[in-house]
């Protein structure tokens, strides 16, 4: 399956994922499905990525990756960490938003629950997750590397 192929895949389950998000939010029948909907659209993303990430990569993705790799792994974890940051201040943002609109007191236990997660999930994720995807890059190079060898 190529690069394009697979990002319809992924596109077309993470819309199905969403429905069935929604369906979930429902009370009757509708709730079972929605919630089958919805997993059943998890797995197969999770098939996908899996099954993508464990093949070496193309000539294409090597060569992006080489220069990646020449800027070093400390520029692509911070960089990364950067882009969490900021997904993390719009998550804030949309939140201290919200909250004002609703009309809801804003408690230091809710503020503090929010930095809890801005810190752990968008700061601490990116950042493992920056050195699992350097990782597993880095094993997806070296096994794409033509072997010395073969002719």
């Amino acid at each position: 399956m190529n690069r394009s192929v697979s990002g319809l895949a992924n596109l077309f389950l993470m819309a199905l994922m969403l429905v069935g998000i929604r369906l979930a939010s429902y009370t009757d029948t509708r709730f079972l499905t929605g919630l089958l909907l919805a997993f059943g659209a998890a797995a197969g993303i999770i098939i996908l990525t899996r099954r993508e990430n464990s093949l070496p990569l193309g000539h294409g993705e090597r060569e992006g990756w080489k220069i990646l790799r020449a800027k070093g792994k400390r520029h692509y974890v911070l960089r990364s960490v950067i882009y969490g940051l900021f997904v993390g201040v719009v998550f804030l943002l949309y939140q201290v938003i919200r909250w004002l609109w609703s009309g809801q007191p804003f408690t230091a236990s809710s503020g503090f629950l929010l930095v809890v997660l801005f810190i752990i999930l968008y700061i601490g994720g990116s950042y493992y997750l920056a050195i699992k995807k350097w990782a597993l890059y880095e094993e997806r190079y070296k096994d794409s590397l033509p072997t010395r060898g073969a002719a």
